[in-house]
């Protein structure tokens, strides 16, 4: 099961509305891909770092 799975189903499981997720790492990490996947948004149009 992968990480972003993981986490919609923990928080599918608590009836969560709304959640603060702490994001950490380095340029280039796949932050903002992990949390666009989470928001069921496009991957395709996201800005590498500059």
């Amino acid at each position: 099961m992968g990480l972003v799975a993981l986490l919609k189903r923990i928080f599918k499981q608590k009836a969560c509305s709304e959640a603060r997720i702490l994001v950490l790492g380095l340029d280039n990490a796949g932050k903002t891909t992990i949390l666009r996947k989470l928001t069921n948004e496009s991957i395709y149009d996201v800005v590498p770092t500059q």
